[in-house]
């Protein structure tokens, strides 16, 4: 742990796990809600369930295949940088996908949420480690995780 998160103030470490926490939530959750609209997705853009699969598809498969890339990337410019960055693009993906006027918009905006995702999940528990006192982590991984 770094100086700097030894004399953190406790108030100001618990802001920072609510703001994981709620960035957690908003990329997991995001991941598996869209597949109990697959056959409102297939009739709004007249096309066949397997093609709306691509929607999830597209999603994890970036939000996976960039975990480990972007968790070194956040080691090397900084963590909070690439969880805010994180933040910004996955709600940009999240606002662009709902403006989607055809499926394959859709499955774009989705692999730009999935970039997001994947800077946000793989930076979550450093930034836990870095700035929780030994004591408090453990408690401050299983708020994040639940």
């Amino acid at each position: 742990m770094t100086e700097k998160a030894a004399s953190a103030p406790a108030r100001n470490r618990w802001t920072l796990l609510a703001v994981i926490s709620i960035g957690t939530l908003s990329s997991t959750l995001d991941g598996g809600i869209v597949s109990v609209a697959y056959p409102a997705l297939a009739r709004a853009f007249s096309v066949g369930t397997s093609t709306v699969l691509w929607v999830t598809v597209a999603y994890w498969v970036t939000a996976v295949g960039l975990l480990l890339t972007l968790g070194w990337i956040g080691d090397v410019v900084g963590r909070r940088r690439v969880f805010a960055t994180g933040l910004a693009v996955f709600a940009a993906g999240v606002l662009l996908a709902g403006l989607s006027t055809t499926i394959w918009q859709l499955i774009a905006f989705r692999v730009l949420q999935g970039v997001g995702s994947a800077m946000v999940l793989s930076n979550l528990n450093a930034l836990i480690t870095t700035n929780f006192p030994a004591r408090d982590r453990g408690k401050a991984l299983g708020v994040s995780g639940a």
